[in-house]
Formats: C-alpha cells, sequence, structure tokens
C-alpha cells in the first residue's frame, strides 16, 4: 500500500503542457493519460450553473490496478462574479470530518469568492459525501442514537457501538470495497490529480479539522506544488489515539470555565459550578427531550442525566453560534428550568446522516492506527462521566474497524523545512477537539501567524469576520497577516 501511495504522490508528469486525455509516451512506452475532469449534473438541484461548474474526477480505488474498481470524487468550482480564472494558483478547499462533505458547502463558498477575488475548488474526498463508493455507516449513527437515549452502562454501550460498526465494515468489505486504499496519504494522491486534472501547477490549500491533516500531509510530501497553506482547526499527522479521547472533553470544559472567569460571561456565578449544578439537578430529575429526525436517524426523545448534559456542553463547543448561550442555560438548568435543552439535543446528533463514519473511522484508524490499537487498556476504560462524549469518539473503536495503520514517518511532527510556503493557522479559542496549544506550537515551529477567533468554536474560519478578512488577505499576499487580527 505504502509503494502505492508514493507512486501516486509521485511528481513524474512530464514536463511541459499535455492536452486533456492525450497520453504521453517515455522511450516508447505508454504511459496512462492523466486524470481529467468529466462534467457532471451539480450533486444539488439549488446550484446556480452560471457561478458554479460541476464535475467529477474518476480514479482507481488501487492505483496498483488502475482497471480495476474506480472512485467518484465530485468537484465544484465556486467562481467569483466576472472570474477570468487567470488566479496564480487554484484554492481547493480540503473538508473535515473525515467523512464530511466538502461539495455540501457550496453555498457558504458562493457567499465568500466575490469577496476572496477568486475561485475555490470544493470536492468530497474518496468515501465521503457524494463521493462513489459512500462508506456511510447508517449502523453506526443508530447505535449511537441508541445509546444516547437507553444507556445501559460503559460496557454494554461500547459493546453496542463496537457490534455496529464491525457489522458496517463487514457490510462495506463484502460490497467489494477494499477499505485499505482510505487513509490520509491516498487522499493526498487524489488531491495531487486532482490538481492535475485542473491543469495548476500549485495549489492554495485551505484545510479544515481533518482536512488540515490532508494539507500537511500534501505539503509536505508536494512541497513544490503547494503555494500557500491555510490551516483551520489543526489536526496534525500523529494526532489521535483513545487517551485523546479522554482528555479532550474536559479539557475542554476548563477552558470553557477558565473563559467565563475572565470574561465574567456568567455574570459573576462561577461556570464550573453551573455545571455541577446543571447535572446534579439532570441526575435528580431527567428530562425527556425531543431530537429532531436526521438524515440516518428517526425522530425521538432522549432522557437527559448530567452525563448526557456534559456530552452536550462539548458539542456545542464546536458551535461559534451557540457559545455564548452556554452560560444562560447551564444557570437555567441549574435552577431547574429546561431552557437550552433543545439546544443540546441538536448539537448531539448535528454529524448523524452527514459525515460518513465508515470514511471517517478507515481514514482515523489507518493514520492513527499504531497509538490507536496499542492503547486498547485506554480504549475499554470506563471514561466516567465522559462515557456520552467518548461512545461517540472514533479511535476508542478502533478494534471493531480493521485497517492496516499508515505508518513510516507519517506521524512525525511537520518541520519548517519540510514546510516552507507561507502558511496560516486558524483556531477557535474553545475550540474542544483541535485545540489552540498544539496549534500554537504548530504556528511557532512553521513561524506562522496564529488568529485565534476570541469565544470561537471548532474550524471557526468561515464564521468568523476578522478570520475571513485574515483569509483574503493571505490568499492576496500582499502584506503578512498580524495574529493580532480578531483581538479587538
Amino acid at each position: 500500500m505504502i509503494a502505492a501511495v508514493a507512486a501516486g504522490c509521485s511528481n513524474s508528469e512530464p514536463e511541459g503542457p499535455t492536452p486533456p486525455g492525450a497520453p504521453t509516451t517515455t522511450e516508447g512506452a505508454a504511459v496512462a493519460a492523466p486524470p481529467a475532469l468529466e462534467a457532471a449534473s451539480c450533486p444539488d438541484p439549488g446550484i446556480p450553473i452560471d457561478r458554479i461548474d460541476c464535475s467529477v474526477l474518476v480514479l482507481p480505488e488501487d492505483r496498483d490496478d488502475p482497471d480495476g474498481p474506480q472512485v467518484e470524487l465530485p468537484v465544484l468550482v465556486v467562481n467569483p462574479e466576472g472570474s477570468t480564472g487567470d488566479d496564480a494558483a487554484s484554492v481547493v478547499h480540503l473538508h473535515g470530518g473525515p467523512g464530511a462533505s466538502g461539495v455540501a458547502s457550496w453555498a457558504t463558498w458562493l457567499s465568500l469568492v466575490d469577496g476572496l477575488g477568486t475561485p475555490v475548488v470544493l470536492y468530497d474526498q474518496r468515501g465521503a459525501g457524494e463521493a462513489v463508493p459512500s462508506l456511510d455507516c447508517p449502523e453506526h449513527d443508530t447505535a449511537r442514537l441508541d445509546v444516547l437515549g437507553n444507556p445501559s452502562g460503559w460496557d454494554r454501550d461500547r459493546d453496542r457501538i463496537a457490534t455496529a460498526l464491525r457489522d458496517c465494515h463487514d457490510r462495506i468489505v463484502e460490497e467489494g470495497i477494499a477499505l485499505e486504499h482510505y487513509d490520509t496519504p491516498t487522499s493526498s494522491a487524489d488531491l495531487d490529480d486532482l490538481r492535475r486534472a485542473l491543469g495548476a501547477d500549485e495549489l492554495r490549500l485551505v484545510g479544515s479539522s481533518a482536512g488540515s491533516r490532508l494539507a500537511l500531509h500534501y505539503a509536505r510530501t508536494q512541497p513544490g506544488h503547494v503555494a500557500a497553506l491555510v490551516l483551520n482547526g489543526v489536526d496534525e499527522p500523529g494526532t489521535g489515539g483513545p487517551t485523546l479521547d479522554r482528555t479532550l472533553p474536559e479539557q475542554a470544559v476548563a477552558r470553557f470555565v477558565e473563559f467565563c472567569a475572565r470574561t465574567d460571561c456568567a455574570d459573576g456565578r462561577d461556570a464550573s459550578t453551573l455545571v455541577d449544578e446543571a447535572a446534579a439537578v439532570l441526575d435528580d430529575a431527567p428530562r425527556e427531550l425531543a431530537v429532531p429526525a436526521t438524515p440516518s436517524t428517526a425522530a425521538t426523545t432522549l432522557t437527559v442525566d448530567g452525563d448526557l448534559l456534559r456530552a452536550g456542553l462539548v458539542a456545542a463547543l464546536y458551535d461559534s453560534a451557540v457559545i455564548p448561550l452556554i452560560p444562560t442555560a447551564l444557570g437555567a438548568l441549574a435552577a431547574g428550568t429546561p431552557f437550552g435543552l433543545d439546544a443540546v439535543g441538536v448539537q448531539l446528533v448535528t454529524t448523524f446522516g452527514s459525515t460518513a463514519s465508515g470514511a471517517t473511522m478507515s481514514v482515523n484508524c489507518a493514520d492513527h492506527g499504531v497509538s490507536a490499537l496499542d492503547d486498547a487498556a485506554t480504549a475499554a476504560q470506563d471514561p466516567g462521566a465522559w462515557r456520552a462524549v467518548v461512545l461517540n469518539s472514533h479511535d476508542t473503536f478502533c478494534d471493531a474497524w480493521p485497517v492496516p495503520p499508515v505508518g513510516g514517518d507519517f506521524g512525525e511532527p511537520v518541520s519548517a523545512a519540510e514546510v516552507s510556503m507561507p502558511v496560516l493557522v486558524v483556531s477557535g479559542e474553545l475550540d474542544p477537539v483541535t485545540p489552540v496549544e498544539p496549534a500554537q506550537e504548530l504556528a511557532d515551529r512553521l513561524d506562522a501567524p496564529h488568529v485565534v477567533v476570541p469565544a470561537g468554536g471548532h474550524a471557526p474560519l468561515l464564521s468568523s469576520g476578522c478570520a475571513l478578512d485574515a483569509l483574503g488577505q493571505f490568499l492576496a499576499g500582499a502584506e503578512p497577516v498580524s495574529p493580532a487580527v480578531c483581538d479587538q
């Protein structure tokens, strides 16, 4: 697999332009035609075709078997009004998850491209979103929702989710999908094929969450093809494992408590006490909560106790728009009023049906495979008050999703010697899953500006005006971005 990835990532195309679809020869030997974008219907009927070009990139699932099963990656090019298409380097957004959708964000990017003054390329990575085949796992979503609504103890709940994941894994394999070809190095080779299909020598990459992991890997292995790098919610290669699944939630709540103490966001009350009091009230008298249907699960009712409240709090810290409501909601819950519970329910299931769990598991368990499997004792350990959060994680369940680990130097820290192009790092101050501290360590290592969005949630670039201003300034390349751009 590693040999195949290396071959896919190699910079071996001949110098000089080659007509799209035309084969080339080397010393008389035929070489496969370069990848090409094929016109396709748009994945959403609401997409304005006068502003957005829709196509598909068809690639081998296994690069060692180019005539075998293929993957289809939907590609959208979102154009500004009056775009001439003569940008120095294509801007490509790499979505997160892994397993979320890039093309689903077309409306957000359509509202931004005029201000940025450049087209933006969106696509779904293999296994995710509208890509074919899909590694969606409705079995997993159903089991997670069942565990949230009917908890029966850590061991039984963990087994219920693990069983659902094994069932999904086995079903996907029986369908003929080779899961060993779904990891970040393989997606990096796909990205290079997309670059060639776009006819671009260089890319300006905007990687969000797990997309930043892909962006960093591509930049360190193909530095000559990256003009600039934006990392939105840093998920550096080598970061992951069951221990992190357990430490991040508690750290996120502690960070929120410290933030409230510094900004008096709870009107003079201690936020830690509010969390404990609200949890105690719900433990004594759990509340029924209606949860809306998702693309993969039916509407249902959850019984919210203290553990589920903590899970909802961590989930709410993902969303910059919800964060300002948290102190008021906690205060009301501590006083016995169920204000804010609806928001908790929506946040708990926000990824159900919108993120392909099979892609998440395959990529994360391959990328983090060694640490995830070597830490089996931690994966089986009861996380106590954070049960509901950990049961919604992924590395904790890698023993139920067998895929070969990436290995090699993939997980080594990224260095300035490897990534020497301009870099911009963006973080949310209260991001619960890609926190500020490791992002700052990377920014220091790469001598890159680090823009921290005050009270921001997970990967806040597209929801923050000041961060978007920094993005526009960075892409224009006129002057360095100040890390203090969001400090006003």
